[in-house]
């Protein structure tokens, strides 16, 4: 592994700091969302529309092929797990059915899949296309990826850097962070997959189900930053 020990050290402690973080906020944050002000000429789609274009998104998620992941980790408890700069050979990833895990990669992966956790930690670093996320409970999810798309997820901490808006739907009680934890490689990484560490975008959030009048998520700018 090529990750100095003292060097991943540091890089636990941080882990556990940011999980405190995301502790002490929760019960200091009352989530609320977004204020907006829309035209009174602003016409809603009719529930036909609404029902087929759910249809659609729910074929297109069936048609995953997960043979493509040729990196996974699934059906496991109470585990960490570490990969290091240059032990993945730019794989697409596949985490399925984790519960109190912790799983940091810190390379570059060509595309992350991410379903059915609870209570866990992910730091994917560098992500050079498309991280998904589907049935995520009581999670810190950390990552810098190119596009991001959050599909029924609950109270977890979103701690991201992307180039285009993420995505979220049918999910409550998110909270979205700017990418906050630096290692010595990340740069590179960053530069490799052409992804800018200054790009706003990850507050400009995409909520599919616009129109649910639940508490979907809240934005926190400039708060529990570890460099």
């Amino acid at each position: 592994m090529n990750i100095k020990i003292r060097k991943l050290k540091d890089l636990i402690k941080d882990i556990e700091t940011l999980k405190q973080s995301s502790i002490k906020n929760k019960n200091e944050k009352a989530y609320t969302p977004n204020e907006f002000n829309y035209d009174d000429n602003f016409l809603l789609p009719d529930d036909d529309y609404l029902f087929k274009e759910k249809e659609e998104v729910q074929v297109n998620e069936n048609m995953i092929d997960l043979s493509q992941y040729n990196m996974s980790f699934q059906n496991m408890e109470n585990k960490r797990i570490i990969k290091g700069f240059g032990e993945t050979g730019c794989s697409n990833l596949l985490l399925d059915n984790l519960v109190n895990c912790e799983i940091i990669i810190l390379d570059i992966l060509s595309s992350v899949l991410i379903q059915k956790i609870k209570q866990c930690t992910i730091w994917v670093s560098a992500v050079e296309s498309s991280l998904m996320i589907s049935n995520c409970q009581d999670c810190n999810i950390l990552s810098n990826s190119k596009q991001i798309r959050i599909h029924d997820a609950i109270n977890t901490n979103f701690y991201i850097n992307t180039i285009s808006n993420p995505i979220i739907e049918n999910s409550t009680k998110l909270i979205f962070h700017k990418y906050n934890l630096i290692f010595d490689e990340l740069s590179e990484l960053l530069q490799k997959i052409n992804i800018n560490k200054d790009s706003t975008k990850w507050m400009e959030i995409m909520d599919f189900n616009w129109q649910n009048t639940q508490l979907i998520y809240c934005i926190l700018i400039n708060k529990y930053n570890i460099i």
